[in-house]
């Protein structure tokens, strides 16, 4: 398997990570349920004063293709280093460039991109 085709594959498992739902009190309480009625009540916003309401997008949730698939390539993840783990994942899931990948990660995007590419060398030594 090659280099580009094991980006692809890994790319597509984090994207279907990216599209799951959390579990029950995962993520972080809305604040309008642990404030209760202590909230102001909130200003209608133009949209609703001429009967127009935003727009709300809805998750796709992943396929049982997608989650096979996650299941089956995911654990490729774990053959890279443990440092470089996270910056593959933010690299491959949200497609970032290489300067904001090497600020979230706190180095140069040289050394972002670097670590990448062992990280990627390391997947397809082991698989």
């Amino acid at each position: 398997m090659t280099r580009e085709q094991i980006i692809i594959e890994l790319e597509r498992a984090c994207r279907t990570l990216r599209r799951m739902k959390f579990p029950k009190n995962g993520a972080p309480p809305k604040v309008e349920s642990a404030l209760g009625c202590h909230l102001p009540e909130p200003m209608p916003d133009r949209n609703t004063a001429y009967g127009a309401d935003a727009v709300k997008m809805t998750r796709v949730l992943p396929t049982m293709d997608d989650l096979d698939h996650f299941d089956r390539v995911w654990p490729w993840l774990f053959h890279a280093p443990m440092r470089d783990r996270g910056l593959v994942y933010v690299r491959l899931a949200y497609d970032m460039g290489w300067r904001k990948v090497g600020r979230i990660c706190d180095c140069s995007h040289e050394a972002a991109r670097y670590r990448f590419e062992e990280a990627m060398d390391a997947i397809a030594r082991a698989i």
